[in-house]
Parts: structure tokens; C-alpha cells; sequence
């Protein structure tokens, strides 16, 4: 049986879970109107509607628009702050740690 359950039920509470990111093709980045492929992926990610940017960082037009019209977005583990480019559709709690 899968827990998966439909992003709009996902925390938003900055509590990391997984969720699944569908595949896609967006821009690249620094390369004006070429586009890449995203494959389907699951990756730790959490909601973030306060983003607490490092010295030397800066908020992208993506994120800001995402906090204008949605509140925050969602950002991977690997990204920092910066949002998930791919929307992802669906998420789970994360699994209990080995004991």
C-alpha cells in the first residue's frame, strides 16, 4: 500500500518529508531559451514560506513569485533555499531511522 498523499495535505511547518517531482522540461539556467529535461524523482524536501538567505545570497524572481502568488514554495535538501524549480505533485512522511 502506498502513503503517498496529494501535495496540498503535505506540512507546512518546514518539517522535512519526501516528495515526488514529476517529469519536466524547464529552462536552464544562464542559457537563454534552451531547455533540459527533468526525469520523475523523489528527494527530502520542506516548505519554506520565511527563506533565511546566507551573506552573499540572493532571493530568485522564481522564488519571489512563488511567495507572492503561493505563500513559499518547496525546496530540496540540496538546494538550500532556493526552490524547486519542478513542482512536485505528491508526499510522504519520511521513513523512521534505523535503530
Amino acid at each position: 500500500m502506498s502513503n503517498w498523499q496529494p501535495i496540498e495535505t503535505a506540512p507546512k511547518d518546514g518539517e522535512w518529508v519526501l516528495v515526488f517531482v514529476p517529469d519536466k522540461v524547464v529552462p536552464q539556467s544562464g542559457h537563454r531559451g534552451r531547455k533540459i529535461f527533468k526525469p520523475s524523482r523523489v528527494m527530502i524536501a520542506k516548505w519554506c514560506s520565511e527563506p533565511s538567505l546566507q551573506k552573499g545570497h540572493y532571493l530568485s524572481d522564481f522564488a519571489k513569485m512563488l511567495l507572492e502568488d503561493h505563500g513559499g514554495y518547496w525546496t530540496g535538501s540540496q538546494y538550500g533555499e532556493y526552490p524547486i524549480k519542478c513542482l512536485p505533485t505528491h508526499w510522504m512522511p519520511l521513513p523512521e531511522h534505523p535503530k
